[in-house]
């Protein structure tokens, strides 16, 4: 019995990454989400995290950040403002940003504490990868 369905990953200036898959987990507002074949239709915002594809009989583990899942008829599609592989995360990058952001959460008065809070939350996501 097939237990595959297709995913979809857009995110602006990359191509629409398209998998077989067997199973997809995230992280959204209200909780790490598992989708399976056959889920029902949902739709849920997504956190900056470790994501990771089964597929192939191999475990792949990417980064996404803040956007939208959506699935309906077996095909999930997420949409975000970045997504990067495993070997694509700059881990001295992430750790620098992570870095930065936390010393602009220090000097409150010169920055906008969302948008720290948010580069914080990506690079945190980023540097778990290993995990």
């Amino acid at each position: 019995m097939d237990k595959t369905f297709i995913l979809k990953i857009v995110a602006p200036g990359k191509p629409v990454e398209t998998l077989e898959i067997e199973s997809f987990t995230t992280k959204t507002n209200d909780g790490e989400i598992e989708i399976n074949k056959d889920h029902a239709p949902i739709v849920a915002s997504i956190i900056p995290t470790i994501s990771v594809i089964n597929h192939e009989e191999r475990r792949e583990k990417i980064f996404t950040s803040y956007g939208m899942l959506y699935i309906e008829d077996n095909v999930l599609y997420i949409c975000c403002d970045t997504f990067e592989r495993e070997n694509d995360i700059d881990l001295s990058r992430a750790q620098r940003a992570k870095e930065r952001a936390e010393e602009k959460k220090k000097n409150k008065s010169s920055i906008d504490i969302d948008r720290a809070n948010k580069a914080l939350e990506r690079a945190k996501a980023r540097l778990r990868i290993n995990n």
